[in-house]
């Protein structure tokens, strides 16, 4: 990944596409909007490049960290927006996360990231093909990407919900160790969004009654729409926890059932054959007088003495409910 500029010339509106050298020559007037993406560099030449904007050492000490929670912090003549959000090859609800870092100032807008966006792609290639869009200015982009950020979660959210619905049925009709692994990985998966989405709920829920002059009235409305779509990520995501959580717990209550059974069945047959076993081996020790061993129908009365006390037994747990 390089680094991606966009120069808005604010007298013609016309947007020049390059690389670093653009900063250069902003750098030397200040004149016009300036958006640079910042993708993959090393550390000391994203540090060197930030340093070029005068913005403070400790808002480029957590631009760059690798993992920092999600916040929004007022620099004075900037504000620094930091997001997570799904990177570029999400595929599923298996997906690997990605680091925003957003510097945002009246006439700048810096983003960074470790790995590929296709937020700031899109708005990149939107920018460049359609200059008229970047005058609305740095806070607006940065805003329009939050949003777009916050909607990529949306789809992932909603098609786990029928996968857990087929999960529920095939728990019931084809119970295996493969159904609890998929519940339990999609449960570790939720919990680790869940705490992604109450960050960013806390964060804007509190940034959209900030009164930065950077984020305006006008971008009230879209504060609050990534406000409300990641309060419903929340919501969503909470709900799907659970109910992940209540599969895992009713299928060890379906396999404890199944084991019961299993044991009460087992218990059973053990009641029935001890009595048996124990005449079986009464009349089978080798003294030399028994007296029962001279009937002459001595076999078939023990016989019929065995099976009727077999059936007893089988009736009497019957009654009790245990078959």
């Amino acid at each position: 990944m390089t680094v991606r500029t966009l120069l808005l010339d604010p007298n013609t509106n016309a947007v020049q596409v390059g690389d670093e050298a653009l900063l250069t020559s902003w750098l030397a007037d200040r004149r016009g909007t300036l958006w640079m993406d910042i993708g993959g560099e090393e550390p000391e030449q994203e540090q060197a490049l930030l340093e070029r904007f005068d913005v403070d050492e400790l808002s480029i000490q957590d631009a760059l960290r690798e993992r920092h929670p999600p916040k929004v912090e007022e620099f004075g003549s900037y504000i620094l927006i930091i997001l997570r959000g799904v990177d570029g090859e999400a595929d599923g609800l298996d997906f690997k996360t990605l680091q925003l870092s957003m510097f945002v100032g009246d006439d700048f807008l810096v983003t960074r990231h470790a790995k590929r966006s296709s937020s700031v792609d899109h708005f990149m290639e939107l920018g460049a093909q359609t200059p008229d869009w970047l005058t609305w200015g740095s806070a607006y982009i940065a805003t329009q990407i939050a949003v777009r950020m916050a909607n990529r979660y949306l789809p992932l959210l909603l098609n786990l919900e029928p996968r857990l619905e087929a999960l529920e049925e095939e728990m019931f009709e084809r119970p295996s160790d493969a159904v609890m692994a998929e519940l339990t990985s999609y449960k570790t998966d939720l919990r680790r969004l869940r705490r992604v989405f109450m960050y960013h709920e806390k964060m804007f829920g509190d940034f959209r009654h900030s009164r930065s002059s950077l984020f305006g009235d006008d971008l009230r409305h879209d504060l609050n729409d990534v406000f409300e779509n990641y309060e419903r990520l929340h919501s969503l995501s909470t709900m799907l926890y659970e109910t992940a959580g209540d599969l895992i717990d009713g299928y060890i209550s379906s396999a404890s059932h199944r084991l019961n059974h299993t044991m009460r069945v087992l218990t059973v047959i053990t009641a029935i054959f001890v009595p048996l076993s124990f005449l079986a081996g009464l009349y089978g020790m080798n003294f030399e007088h028994i007296p029962e061993l001279k009937m002459h129908n001595g076999y078939y009365v023990l016989l019929a003495f065995m099976a009727t006390l077999a059936t007893s037994l089988l009736a009497l747990f019957k009654w009790q409910k245990w078959l």
